[in-house]
């Protein structure tokens, strides 16, 4: 009865949350069943390519992606990595070092379309494709 009166009284709100590829979406739905709020989060940030050479153990997150211009990469484990990134003619557009598990990087002065960032660490490497919109 008291469950009932403070629904009553307060009104009531429920949420859901459900998972399609990438992407993890929450639902908030109102006292008549309405849905009033969907928020939609990306859990996957990039795609990566393995080869031989790629770095073993070590997860790395690059995100947003697509991105406007800051791109933020994450390691679980840090060791002196470095970054190089490419555009898709090959042509090295940036490189750095980690100083630390996470970094920013800017590229808000490059040109819409597809890039290649390329994580090294000890001779080995992980390449993501990134796309970056205007």
């Amino acid at each position: 009865m008291l469950f009932v009166l403070c629904v009553l009284c307060f009104g009531f709100s429920a949420q859901a949350q459900t998972m399609v590829d990438n992407y993890k979406f929450n639902y908030t739905y109102d006292q008549s069943g309405n849905r009033v709020q969907r928020v939609m989060q990306v859990y996957q940030v990039a795609q990566k390519f393995e080869g031989i050479d790629s770095i073993p153990h070590n997860v790395v997150l690059v995100y947003p992606n697509p991105t406007f211009g800051l791109l933020n990469i994450t390691l679980t484990t840090f060791d002196n990595e470095s970054y190089q990134l490419f555009d898709m003619m090959g042509k090295e557009i940036k490189r750095g070092n980690f100083t630390s598990a996470q970094t920013t990087i800017d590229i808000s002065e490059e040109g819409s379309g597809q890039y290649l960032l390329r994580i090294l660490s000890k001779g080995k490497y992980q390449d993501y494709k990134i796309v970056k919109k205007s």
